[in-house]
């Protein structure tokens, strides 16, 4: 019977079970590698079948290695994280994580203490030790959900403690560059590696310094099979048609009738007859919950359980055993831990230690692309899959050796012993990049695809059709003829031009950053090209509103012209908005006059034949419109009012200040000599009315409106009147009640961050910034990881900084950067792009152009006032 729950497998029975053997103390780093050596993944080899490799396997099968000849160079260590809560919230009716089951989690999670003292050991990093990590960790479920448990954090102790006492002579003597680190982004796997950490290498638990040794993770997926829940629930399903059965590997026969099992499961759990039963979900939550002791729904026996369990990893093994779905899941971690052992073989000097910190799903992908013999084993939590490496001294041969969990070595598929040739491991690895052809384009679709290049109709990323480790296989010689393309960004913190060109290649070939690394991607520069553009089309925008609301008014008015003047019959009344009179008409031409003063001077002077003076119009106008000039408080009289407005009928606005269409030609005709006035075209259109009572409100705008800007003026003012108005007492300040004027601080006043740059690294990136004055730059704070970019020096237009600044050697002088650029710097300095003045001040004061006697008194002024001058500034 197969026990995958203790790790065990009775397959393995015929297998020397040796315990993996103490290094040598003669551990060296090999000095030459044999010219034979092949790369561990090359594109460039034939094709092999699966059918003739594993013949050529099973011929070349290695000779016994004499154990004794041979000396441990590399251990390579692949480990599943500790201890964990439930993924799955619900399965079934029956098997739910209720409010009791979740506080039971919760009380079985490590203290916020204990997390804090994990990082102490080592740091979280991107993939090289200078980048921060790409992003942040994933939780891998809702909390307490998917969380490691204080248990799991011990078992993860004790199994470092267990490695270091198995290769306490190989660890002598090592250093924080003999071990390189990875794992998986996730939350869980981190944790568990600065566990394991801390009981194989305690020694490098920093009492104070930052920790020596770092955990890389990588933006995109690698050390995980990239299959998504629903695409492994689909792939899994079709192990239960029966048409297929005879090309999959045998069921253990202790699981039984896979149909029995079934129902067995949907009476127990409650899953439905229409309803899929994922066994990925079910077994992870009942191992959890059988490692806690909580008890299993509907008294499950533990025979169903150790089924479901054995029956799930059935199909782990299968699914990744089959060459095709294991390299389209997991082809970028074969090739990632490929390399690495690769590495070993190529490079004299190298590190001792590799630690990878996975999945279970990692594991067992890992076995069957590696061919390894370990039967229907599930992986528990804690597992470990060592790959140690030897080498031969005599004849700088290498050999590999694999055991699982420190208990049982795992041999090779068509090997006699557990230790096998390296020269065997690279035919594998080949093996599986081969198993796996993809269909060639056919010439024609090929031709189609570069001319819709050079066309330019569709985007194409030719990056994407290379392997991803391509900037890896190329040369320096190659490297460099690439970054010769790219150009020149200077300015990355912590890069020079030359590695973030480089780095910038890296990350396109491993399809990551498809912009060329370039900060200015979303940056403008002040252009007065693009400034007029943006005000000519805002021009024309507004024009158009104007027609638009033009036109809109007169449809209305036309439409209520029409609706007044139909007489409606007693259910249209009924039905209509308004309680109209069914024989309501109404002149509009008059209604009009009776409510706008520019339609009642045309129907003025179209009352007489002739030119009229302003008087003649005047006599003609109602009573009532002089009375409301009177009213309105106008600052003239009646008659030079209208005076004033035929003047302004005559004289129409330049073109470019309206539209044509509203005021292109003047209304009244006036004849300077005899100082008349006469309506100019007497057959008017209602689009005329609107015209005229637009150019009104026009007109009376600078009587009738306020000035909008004198508004937060007037409670000043009004202030300012009642003191006037009021005698003010002599204070004495002899009298008992006398208190002093309180002040209050400004908010300009208070810093609104706590968090500064170091004067050190502050002045550090000033350095930088300063000697490519013509470059863009980017600023990193490493305490807050926030990064802004700021453009060129603004060129100045004067200079009163002198008694502020200072010369700096080997810089600018202070004249060609002036505090203007200084303040510039330190508004993108500010965190998060927020901040008060008393914050710009503390940044500036910063400087390492600030004179040491400047005081802060006239650095404030100063700053005031050049934060005035950018704010007036277009893209500063």
């Amino acid at each position: 019977m197969v026990t995958t729950r203790s790790g065990k497998s009775p397959t393995n029975a015929t297998t020397p079970k040796k315990s993996p053997r103490k290094a040598s103390p003669r551990a060296k780093s090999p000095k030459n590698v044999v010219s034979s050596t092949k790369n561990a993944v090359s594109p460039k080899k034939a094709a092999i079948s699966p059918k003739k490799s594993a013949e050529s396997l099973k011929k070349t099968a290695a000779a016994p290695v004499n154990h004794d000849d041979l000396e441990l160079v590399h251990v390579i260590m692949l480990f599943r994280h500790g201890d964990r809560s439930p993924i799955t919230p619900q399965v079934g009716k029956h098997l739910v994580m209720d409010d009791a089951e979740i506080k039971l989690w919760e009380s079985k999670l490590p203290s916020q203490e204990k997390i804090e003292s994990l990082g102490r050991i080592a740091k979280v990093v991107g993939m090289e030790t200078h980048l921060p990590p790409p992003k942040d960790p994933r939780d891998g479920g809702e909390h307490p959900r998917g969380q490691l448990t204080q248990w799991g954090l011990d078992q993860m102790e004790e199994k470092g403690k267990k490695m270091r006492e198995h290769y306490a002579n190989f660890f002598k003597g090592i250093s924080a560059d003999d071990i390189y680190i990875r794992s998986t982004n996730v939350r869980r796997t981190i944790r568990s590696c600065q566990s394991l950490l801390h009981g194989l290498l305690p020694e490098f638990i920093p009492e104070e310094e930052e920790p020596k040794l770092h955990i890389r993770t990588a933006n995109i997926v690698s050390l995980e099979p990239t299959f998504t829940q629903a695409e492994y629930g689909t792939m899994l399903a079709r192990y239960k048609d029966k048409s297929i059965a005879h090309t999959l590997p045998p069921i253990p026969e202790h699981i039984g009738d896979t149909e029995d099992l079934d129902k067995q499961i949907r009476d127990v759990i409650g899953i439905d007859e229409d309803s899929h039963i994922c066994y990925t979900s079910l077994r992870e939550v009942l191992v959890c919950r059988n490692a806690h002791d909580v008890p299993f729904p509907n008294n499950m026996s533990k025979e169903l359980y150790n089924r479901i369990v054995d029956y799930n990893t059935w199909e782990f093994h299968t699914l990744f055993g089959n060459p095709k779905d294991c390299h389209k899941g997991f082809n970028r971690g074969i090739r990632e831990i490929a390399e690495l052992i690769q590495r070993v073989i190529k490079e004299s000097k190298h590190h001792k230690l590799t630690l990878l910190a996975v999945h279970d799903s990692t594991l067992i992908a890992f076995w069957n692309a590696f061919q390894l013999i370990i039967g229907n084993v599930f992986p528990q939590y804690s597992s470990t899959t060592v790959v140690e490496i030897y080498k031969k001294p005599s004849t700088n041969e290498f050999y590999v050796q694999v055991n699982f969990d420190g208990e049982r070595m795992i041999p090779f598929k068509g090997q006699d012993g557990t230790m096998t040739s390296y020269s065997h491991v690279e035919k594998v690895i080949d093996e599986f990049f081969s198993s796996v052809q993809e269909d060639k384009e056919p010439p024609a679709k090929k031709q189609k695809s570069v001319t819709a290049l050079i066309d330019g109709s569709i985007p194409v990323n030719l990056l994407a059709s290379l392997p991803p480790d391509t900037w890896i296989r190329l040369s320096p010689a190659e490297r460099a003829s690439l970054m010769s393309t790219l150009p020149k960004l200077g300015g990355w913190w912590g890069f020079s031009a030359e590695d973030a060109a480089a780095e910038n290649l890296r990350q396109l070939f491993l399809g990551v950053n498809f912009d060329f690394g370039n900060p200015l991607r979303r940056f403008r520069f002040p252009n007065a090209a693009r400034t007029a553009r943006i005000n000519a089309e805002r021009q024309i925008f507004e024009n158009e509103m104007r027609q638009y609301t033009t036109s809109l008014t007169a449809s209305i008015l036309y439409h209520r012209e029409q609706y007044l003047q139909v007489a409606l019959t007693q259910d249209e009344v009924a039905l209509a908005p308004r309680n109209l009179p069914p024989t309501a008409h109404q002149d509009i031409a008059e209604e009009a006059q009776n409510s706008s003063y520019f339609l009642a001077i045309r129907n003025a002077l179209l009352s007489s034949p002739v030119a009229l003076t302003v008087d003649q119009v005047f006599e003609r106008l109602d009573s009532k419109w002089h009375l409301k000039i009177e009213a309105d408080q106008v600052s003239m009289t009646p008659l030079m009012y209208l005076e004033s407005a035929l003047t302004f009928l005559s004289e129409p606005i330049p073109k470019g200040f309206a539209d044509e269409n509203i005021w292109s030609s003047p209304f009244v005709h006036q004849d300077r000599g005899t100082r008349t006035f006469s309506w100019i075209n007497h057959s008017h259109t209602l689009m005329d009315d609107v015209r005229l009572q637009q150019l009104q409100q026009i007109f009376t705008s600078p009587f009738t409106e306020e000035d909008a800007s004198m508004a937060p003026l007037k409670p000043m003012l009004a202030i300012a009147e009642s003191h006037l108005t009021q005698t003010k007492p002599v204070l004495d300040k002899n009298v008992d009640d006398y208190k002093e004027p309180q002040f209050k601080l400004k908010m300009s006043e208070k810093t609104l961050n706590s968090c500064y740059f170091s004067k050190e690294l502050y002045q550090a990136q000033d350095r930088q910034r300063y000697q490519q004055p013509t470059l863009p730059f980017m600023y990193y704070n490493p305490e807050l990881q926030f990064q802004s970019t700021v453009g060129p020096l603004l060129p100045l237009g004067r200079f009163n900084d002198a008694a502020l600044l200072t010369f700096v050697p080997e810089l600018l002088p202070p004249q060609s950067v002036g505090l203007a650029n200084i303040t510039r710097d330190a508004l993108a300095r500010l965190p998060y792009r927020r901040g008060t003045r008393a914050d710009i001040v503390h940044l500036v004061l910063l400087s390492i152009y600030l004179s040491p006697a400047a005081s802060i008194d006239d650095v404030e002024v100063a700053v005031t006032r050049e934060l005035d001058l950018l704010s007036n500034m277009c893209h500063p």
